[in-house]
């Protein structure tokens, strides 16, 4: 199993679990590249690959397309802090 996908499972359920992107390529009928470069950030998760990768996971589409956003955001955040930071808070107040 290669690192992305090892936080998702407790210690004991990876016993003897060897997945490589070439085998889950195949198993979920996407090209290797597609993983590759999902591993290497080069390429977000789709809802197209949130629900192969929830299909053969186990778990919801939607896990895996929080991941994605939360990852977007956190990088958004890292590159570009100061046009975040200029943009002024409406007061509470002053919402309609």
């Amino acid at each position: 199993m290669f690192p992305l996908f090892y936080s998702f499972y407790p210690e004991s359920d990876r016993r003897g679990v060897n997945i490589t992107p070439y085998r889950l390529s195949k198993d979920i009928g996407v090209t290797q590249t597609r993983i590759s470069e999902i591993l290497q950030r080069k390429r977000s998760i789709t809802a197209d690959t949130a629900l192969r990768l929830s299909r053969y996971f186990g778990n919801s589409a939607q896990f895996w397309l929080n991941l994605q956003t939360q990852y977007d955001l956190r990088q958004a955040l890292e590159e570009n802090p100061e046009v975040y930071n200029q943009i002024p808070q409406l007061p509470f107040n002053d919402v309609a």
